[in-house]
């Protein structure tokens, strides 16, 4: 693995995070309004998806 891809991995997953948050947020604001608290559970979900994930991605692969 090149020296940088575990950072190029981390900053595309975290692009992927984003747009996924964004479009979750979009999809709830369609059915009402999504206060702050809210956007931060989808925010903290994903960060802890993330999180879980990408070690397993960078594990496979080496």
């Amino acid at each position: 693995m090149a020296d940088g891809e575990p950072s190029r991995r981390r900053d595309q997953a975290e692009t992927v995070r984003d747009e996924a948050v964004e479009r979750a947020c979009s999809q709830l604001q369609a059915h009402g309004s999504v206060s702050a608290e809210q956007r931060a559970v989808v925010e903290e979900l994903a960060d802890r998806l993330l999180e879980r994930l990408l070690p397993l991605s960078l594990a496979l692969r080496q």
